[in-house]
């Protein structure tokens, strides 16, 4: 997902079966970064493959897959189709960071509220249990 500068960018990882999220801003989309982030996002959190779009961010796959052990495979071009669970996700996205938003000043913090209101909203598709009850099999406590 890009920002209004095309430079700043957010890199949203989707579970398919749960719908849980994770975000991470990245500042540049190069190859390096968007490693780094895809690793640090899907520390402690089961995974057994990973579907990728078909951006240059994407190139150091083999890294991922050599680290992690985790297959990554890739999106035919222009079939948005494919990545319906990722589309839908950012859609809802949109609703906290409107397309054309700036990324530049989006904070830490900001993402993971954002992050943790998605993993926590009952889903119909999910018999209206949340994404987090779903991937982790328990609630999350919420004490006012």
């Amino acid at each position: 997902m890009f920002g209004k500068d095309k430079r700043n960018s957010m890199l949203l990882v989707v579970d398919r079966k749960s719908r849980f999220v994770k975000l991470g801003k990245l500042s540049r989309r190069t190859a390096p970064l968007t490693l780094k982030k895809t690793k640090e996002l899907l520390r402690r959190l089961p995974k057994r493959t990973m579907t990728n779009d078909r951006g240059k961010e994407f190139t150091d796959h083999e890294q991922l897959t050599k680290d992690l052990g985790l297959p990554v495979y890739f999106c035919h071009p222009y079939t948005s189709s494919e990545r319906g669970t990722a589309e839908n996700r950012i859609g809802i996205v949109r609703q906290y960071l409107p397309k054309g938003s700036d990324l530049k000043y989006l904070k830490h913090k900001t993402l993971k509220i954002i992050e943790w209101e998605l993993n926590n909203r009952p889903m119909k598709c999910l018999d209206w249990r949340t994404p987090y009850e779903v991937l982790f099999g328990r609630t999350v406590a919420l004490t006012t």
